[in-house]
């Protein structure tokens, strides 16, 4: 009895040491974890943010940046830790007060400098003249979308004008001689507007131009969709009367009609 008693007590001692055992493990493993966690959430870097708006086109200066710590686990690909680093490159588009700069909103080290280092790959810069109606009163500014117009006579033979959206969604690259958008709401009276375009688009443009008269129609920023248009001329602004629609249309049905050949008289019905 006393031998069986020992062996129960023996085997109860083994499973309280080894759920100790376990249980000790376990609570070793989650205050690691939890430390690493700690670490990791405190664990940050240095990044560098505009300490006021750049413009687009502008070349970068000491003055117009400072650094902040952000976690490491969510610095932004292609960021900057140093000013250093940026000091002259060139900001392809309008950079906010605060905004993190990042390699994908600047010009290539190696890009000139100018609006020139603010056209993409592929792109072209064309500028074209305006006035008040054709520059949508003064309203447009650089970062805006336009459509192109062109009013011109397809037929040199005829006097015939014909108005067609020939380009659609351009991008407004600079007005005057700004290539940053402004503060300002007040219209303001520029010559030349300077349109972001394809090679091809280029040639589009600059045939308008030669050959008849451009509008910009300002799009909504948001607006994206091309829509397809047939065009109008004259005529589709005026829509003819009854009288002569029915003068240049011919005989009716039912209209009698004189005809007169080789000195013979008859009539005929329509």
């Amino acid at each position: 009895m006393k031998r069986i008693r020992a062996v129960v007590f023996l085997v109860l001692s083994l499973v309280f040491f080894y759920l100790a055992v376990v249980g000790i493990s376990t609570y070793l493993k989650s205050q690691a974890t939890t430390s690493v966690q700690a670490e990791e959430a405190s664990a940050t870097i240095t990044v560098v943010v505009a300490s006021s708006e750049i413009p687009l086109a502008t070349a970068i200066t000491p003055e117009m940046l400072t650094t902040m710590r952000v976690a490491s686990k969510s610095q932004p690909k292609g960021s900057f830790s140093s000013v250093e680093e940026l000091e002259g490159r060139i900001a392809v588009r309008n950079v906010l007060e605060g905004e993190i700069i990042l390699e994908g909103i600047l010009a290539g080290s190696d890009s000139a400098s100018g609006l020139a280092a603010t056209i993409p790959l592929g792109m072209r810069a064309v500028t074209v003249s305006v006035n008040e109606v054709i520059g949508v009163a003064g309203f447009l500014n650089p970062g805006d979308f336009v459509d192109v117009v062109a009013t011109l006579n397809p037929d040199e033979f005829q006097s015939k004008l014909v108005s067609k959206v020939v380009l659609q969604n351009i991008r407004v690259l600079a007005v005057g001689e700004e290539s940053a958008s402004r503060e300002s709401k007040e219209a303001r009276r520029v010559d030349v507007v300077t349109l972001l375009v394809t090679p091809e688009q280029s040639e589009k443009l600059a045939l308008a131009a030669a050959h008849g008269e451009i509008l910009l129609a300002m799009r909504n920023l948001v607006d994206l969709e091309e829509e397809t248009t047939t065009g109008v001329s004259s005529k589709d602004l005026i829509p003819r009367t009854g009288k002569s629609a029915r003068r240049s249309g011919g005989a009716r049905s039912g209209d009698r009609v004189e005809v007169i050949l080789g000195g013979k008289v008859s009539h005929r019905s329509f």
